[in-house]
């Protein structure tokens, strides 16, 4: 079976969107929280792209998982992951640390796609998403 995960470079700037056009993502932070947060869409780019500035401000790479890693297992749903471009170095996330006993540098964003097959669109992670979203990154 064959894979396909696209890659592509986040680039960032700080964008005043509508509020009510936000949704909510996942974020395991440096400071080793893991919640919820609110991110807006990306003014001037498809639906595909959010504005993660406030989490990355030296840009991010992002990466949309389809299967579980490492396995042909499908997703319920599409999932993006947003990581540091480590254009400068990031501090260390105490959430990987304390959640995974890895080291990771830099802030992790989980953002949730509609479940429709192909769908660009992201919907709000709920707590139980939580949870997937983990085990994702573990993988």
């Amino acid at each position: 079976m064959c894979r396909v995960v696209l890659l592509c470079r986040v680039y960032l700037n700080n964008c005043k969107s509508d509020p009510s056009s936000c949704v909510r993502v996942i974020l395991l932070a440096t400071g080793g929280a893991i919640t919820r947060v609110s991110v807006a869409p990306h003014v001037g780019e498809d639906d595909e792209h959010l504005d993660v500035s406030n989490f990355f401000p030296n840009g991010a790479y992002s990466v949309r998982a389809s299967v579980l890693p490492g396995t042909d297992d499908k997703l319920p749903c599409d999932w993006r992951i947003y990581v540091s471009s480590f254009v400068i170095k990031p501090p260390r996330n105490r959430a990987i640390e304390a959640k995974f006993g890895r080291k990771w540098l830099g802030n992790i964003l989980v953002a949730k796609y509609h479940q429709e097959e192909g769908c660009v669109t992201f919907v709000n992670a709920t707590g139980s998403d939580m949870e997937l979203a983990c085990t994702l990154l573990y993988r």
